[in-house]
């Protein structure tokens, strides 16, 4: 428990005892919030309803990175121990006192903050790191092991394979970070193989923001510019590497790069149309079987760690409109790679450039250059958006040159977004509109001709009620030499408690491949979740694509000794797919596996049987933790020597916790969202009686790949009750002092009217005993003792004394 809980308990005693207390102000230790969050704590005076004076040093330890170049030259230059909140105020840095809870929250005015980096619907404030490694080693390790045998001949294949992610960090959240991986594949119709992933080092600078990456990696697009994998460096302002979901834009060809195994769920204009497994690598989304009509793709995916990501894919460019003055913007040098026979190949003889810059010239227009330059063709063009009321309107202009093809080109788009007649979608856009002409324009100029012709896209989605739906779409290609190709569909859904109903028609015509066709559609689709959400099933059937579909599951919980079941079918006319599948958390390893059966018409059936544990080490400069997987930060947890209790981070009401420390076997958890402050909780239910565990709340902004050590327990844990008794043996009421140790060390204290008072987190030894509006001293002496609860016999004190002994012998 933290000491705040005992100065809390003092100040509202002394207040309840003896209201006019408020008239003289104390010394205490308070917590002081900074948007919502525990920065840290700082000495203040108080008299119970409001602040006078903060302790300089610490004030400006804990904001003063935060601070203008100006205001935390005053701050880091004022020569007095205690600094006014009159004072501050005048520069600009507000600090006002909650009598409720006794903290206190910190706030700026704008001129005295540095400037924001982005704003969006609320405020942006630079990050105040938590102190955090020096050096941080992330090891994530999966293995697989599968069985694929024929239903009826028997014959069976083994396969195996270790998957080996590291994430690291050198010098804190403002120096480097780095990730690699490598992997290894074998089986018994296989030959061995290891091979390496992606390797990059980055460095953030997220109040700017940017970040500079070295290594393999992918560049942001804006307008037209095409999306390349290359090794090289680039710099960028990145906004989104904080957001959980992404947005895949048009323009060249898109990759989705996986590091891990993993578990990929397809759903085409939001209905489901199949699920796989793909092992780490490269793949390529215009590989994915989608027809002219396909507006929206979404891909949600499971790592085998545990991890959980969503990517969109949408045929209608996101213009984005930025605030005024802000930029964001993406420089991009090096060589082109593929990945072939397990090996990257750089073409270093054809280097690549690629650059854009958008602005937010005001809060309704935004204008942007872009380019790709490559030795045999480049790519030149802007973009212009404009915020009105009906919505927004996005003008993109591009030109391609190319010498190896000895031709020149130009590509226009026009893209709107608005919300029309619906009151359910809360302003998202429900009309999308995309038109684009081109001739003889190639997204990638050196390895591509260019083409000629017009394409237009239309969605809209009318919510009647809140649970009736009208769709309707229609898409048109026309290029030189072939025949025009549209599409149309229009439907209808209509929902009843946990059944959702759909009809629709769409209509194809496409003249080059001989396909004109009109086709009704009919889905049905049952949810089920029970009341406290621990069990889920559904079912589904979409003429479209002609599969049937149920499934019933059990979701794990993110903690230790939970696990989750699910069985599933997919049954199409030929063919069909049927999945048994379970997991169990455990507190270091995380075990996953499944049974699939696969019949068809055409090929044997076939039983895989899947086994998957993953877990990971993590090294925080000398420490070492063995725990479930680590995506992000690490929280790194040990139990202190002194302690004989495990330490459960973050447990609830039923002792449930997402991981358990033990006394020399440290546990960590994953701080998985970089520059922004996360929360957990460490307990020890079995500590002993009287043992100050510290904070029981930690607050943590974590970089990129950072790991922050945090030690339960230390050797200042005991907890002592005493009295102050005066030398006429009346007791020291409503009284603030110190005991200091020889290491200069204080530990507040209050005496309620009685005299008594409660100090936890200290620990044996002699300390002097001062007070504060008191000429009152002593020393008291803490016995060694392994109870960690102490009463302590009447202390008397001597006033005008320096340093008198007292017996303060522990209480039988």
């Amino acid at each position: 428990m933290s000491r705040y809980y005992t100065v809390l308990l003092c100040v509202s005693l002394c207040l309840l005892a003896h209201p006019h207390a408020y008239s003289a102000d104390w010394l205490f230790p308070f917590p002081i919030n900074y948007l919502g969050s525990t920065v840290g704590d700082i000495d203040a005076f108080s008299d119970g309803k409001t602040i006078s004076k903060v302790h300089t040093i610490q004030l400006n330890t804990l904001i003063g990175s935060a601070l203008t170049s100006e205001v935390s030259g005053k701050l880091s230059s004022y020569k007095d121990t205690f600094i006014s909140v009159e004072t501050l105020k005048e520069w600009g840095v507000l600090l006002s006192f909650s009598s409720s809870d006794m903290s206190i929250s910190l706030s700026f005015v704008q001129d005295a903050r540095k400037e924001q980096a982005l704003s969006f619907s609320a405020p942006y404030s630079p990050p105040i790191y938590s102190t955090s490694a020096f050096f941080t080693n992330i090891n994530n390790f999966n293995f697989g092991l599968s069985d694929t045998r024929g239903v009826e001949t028997q014959n069976e294949e083994q396969k195996w394979n270790i998957e080996w992610i590291s994430t690291g960090n050198f010098a804190g959240a403002r120096g480097v970070n780095y990730k690699l991986s490598g992997y290894f594949d074998d089986g018994t119709s296989e030959e061995q193989t290891f091979y390496r992933g992606d390797i990059s080092a980055f460095i953030d600078r997220a109040e700017t923001p940017y970040r500079v990456t070295f290594g393999d990696q992918v560049n942001s697009t804006s307008g037209h510019l095409p999306s390349q994998q290359f090794g090289g460096i680039g710099f960028e302002r990145n906004y989104s590497a904080l957001q959980p979901n992404r947005s895949i834009q048009v323009g060249g060809t898109q990759a989705l790069v996986l590091e891990e195994s993993a578990d990929i769920e397809l759903y085409i204009n939001g209905s489901y149309v199949t699920e796989f497994r793909l092992p780490p690598g490269r793949y390529m989304l215009d590989n994915l079987p989608l027809s002219s009509g396909s507006n929206d793709v979404r891909l949600d995916i499971e790592y085998q760690s545990g991890r959980r990501d969503s990517i969109l894919y949408s045929v209608f460019y996101n213009s984005k409109l930025l605030k005024e003055g802000i930029s964001d913007f993406g420089v991009y040098l090096g060589a082109p790679s593929e990945i072939k026979d397990s090996h990257y190949r750089y073409d270093t003889e054809s280097l690549i450039t690629s650059a854009y810059y958008d602005y937010g010239l005001t809060e309704y227009l935004t204008l942007g250059l872009n380019g790709f330059y490559h030795k045999d063709g480049f790519i030149l063009g802007g973009i212009s958006t404009f915020g009105t009321p009906i919505g927004n309107i996005g003008f993109r202009l591009s030109g391609s040159q190319s010498s190896e093809y000895d031709e020149t080109g130009y590509i226009a788009s026009i893209d709107y977004a608005a919300s029309l007649w619906d009151q359910n979608n809360y302003s998202a856009p429900n009309l999308r509109i995309a038109l684009e002409s081109y001739d003889t324009y190639s997204y990638q100029p050196w390895t591509e001709e260019g083409t000629t012709g017009h394409s237009a896209a239309v969605s809209y989605t009318l919510g009647i009620t809140d649970d009736v739906y009208l769709s309707l779409s229609y898409n048109l290609d026309k290029q030189s030499g072939y025949d025009t190709e549209w599409s149309a569909e229009a439907s209808t859904s209509w929902s009843y408690s946990n059944v959702v109903v759909g009809l629709g028609v769409t209509h194809e015509e496409d003249p080059n491949e001989g396909i004109s066709n009109t086709e009704g559609i009919v889905s049905v689709d049952w949810t089920w979740s029970s009341d406290g959400g621990q069990y889920t099933a559904d079912a589904g059937y979409a003429s479209d694509t002609e599969i049937l579909r149920a499934s019933f599951s059990k979701p794990s919980k993110n903690q230790v000794g939970q696990y989750g079941y699910s069985l599933s079918a997919d049954v199409e006319s030929n063919q069909g797919q049927y999945q048994l599948r379970g997991d169990y958390i455990g507190n270091r390893v995380r075990y996953d596996g499944d049974i699939n059966y696969y019949n068809s018409n055409s090929t044997e059936d076939t039983v895989v049987t899947s086994f998957r544990p993953s877990t990971a080490f993590t090294i925080s400069d000398s420490n070492l933790s063995w725990s479930r997987p680590i995506y992000g930060a690490a929280a790194v947890v040990q139990v202190h020597e002194s302690l004989e209790s495990d330490a459960l981070i973050n447990s609830d009401e039923d002792a449930y916790a997402e991981a358990i420390s033990q006394q020399g076997y440290p546990n960590a958890i994953s701080l998985s969202t970089a520059h922004i402050t996360q929360s957990f909780t460490v307990d020890a239910p079995n500590a002993p009686v009287g043992y100050d565990i510290g904070n029981y709340l930690y607050n943590i902004t974590p970089g990129a790949y950072t790991s922050h050590l945090i030690t339960v327990g230390s050797n200042k844990s005991k907890t002592i009750i005493g009295k102050l008794l005066l030398a006429n043996g009346q007791p020291l009421a409503l009284t603030q002092g110190y005991l200091t140790d020889l290491d200069d060390t204080s530990y507040p204290f209050f005496t309620n009217k009685g005299g008594r008072f409660v100090i936890e987190g200290i620990g044996s030894g002699d300390y002097r005993i001062e007070t504060i509006n008191s000429n009152a001293t002593g020393i008291i002496s803490i016995p060694e003792s392994d109870d960690n609860l102490l009463r302590l016999s009447d202390i008397q004190l001597e006033q005008g004394a320096n340093n008198v002994q007292s017996n303060s012998n522990e209480k039988n």
